[in-house]
């Protein structure tokens, strides 16, 4: 399962900075809304290898922006985005409940 997360963020990251060098106004992709969205899909992974964010256990939610991107691509994966952006407040109240004592 970890190796998958590994695979998984080295393809969006060689996407994002595939996308970046092509990019002709580089800030202008940056910026834009799939910029953002595709940088917070990978963000997290690398943040949590540098930087302990056992505290900050709603930032793994970020991780579905992985999976929110692709629903451009399938609808099943857009209905489970709707899905999920239908139950984000009990994702959250889990989120906190689940931590650690």
């Amino acid at each position: 399962m970890r190796y998958s997360e590994f695979v998984v963020v080295f393809i969006f990251t060689l996407e994002y900075l595939t996308r970046l060098y092509k990019a002709k106004p580089r800030l202008g992709f940056v910026f834009s809304f799939y910029g953002i969205i595709d940088l917070l899909a990978i963000l997290p992974f690398y943040l949590m290898l540098a930087v302990d964010l056992r505290a900050l256990r709603l930032f793994r939610l970020l991780r579905l922006a992985r999976l929110l991107k692709l629903t451009r691509y399938s609808n099943a994966i857009r209905r489970f985005s709707k899905a999920l952006y239908t139950v984000k407040e009990e994702l959250v109240v889990f989120s906190r409940h689940s931590a650690p004592n």
